[in-house]
């Protein structure tokens, strides 16, 4: 796990090339900034593919910030090997109302290059992000390799 200051906290899976990041505390808008640029270097850098952002502690942002992440954020973002995002943030009415209308305004500039998703739990969101490793492991149903060839 990696920290900015003492308001981010964030974890890089270099195999499935997931990050994962989260606000330690509330955060002030001039940090918000700060901690998503600083994430977007981060999916630059490690050529990024899955972002799971826990946001319950910045779900509600000002207006500039809202403006600032869809006119210079996702400008980023479209430019970087980031396939899907998926936001764990509160589930209360106007936050989600707020959300979906950031969607369609990112939408309606960048298309749907990105898929933006928002979940209720870090579980759903990693669902989504990665259904693949969320598939059930059956049992082996048969001899193993190993017995196969000691029995012949």
């Amino acid at each position: 796990m990696q920290t900015l200051q003492d308001f981010l906290a964030y974890k890089i899976d270099t195999q499935q090339k997931l990050l994962s990041s989260y606000w330690l505390r509330p955060v002030s808008q001039p940090e918000v900034r700060q901690g998503l640029q600083h994430l977007v270097e981060v999916i630059h850098r490690h050529e990024i593919k899955h972002w799971l952002h826990h946001s319950k502690q910045a779900c509600m942002l000002e207006t500039d910030n809202r403006n600032w992440l869809t006119e210079v954020l996702l400008l980023l973002l479209v430019h970087s090997k980031l396939q899907q995002l998926a936001i764990v943030c509160e589930q209360r009415r106007e936050q989600q109302q707020a959300a979906e209308t950031l969607r369609k305004k990112i939408y309606r500039i960048f298309g749907t290059m990105i898929p933006i998703e928002f979940f209720p739990t870090p579980a759903l969101a990693t669902a989504w992000l990665l259904p693949q490793s969320q598939a059930p492991k059956l049992p082996c149903s048969g001899p193993t390799p190993a017995a196969i060839h000691t029995s012949s």
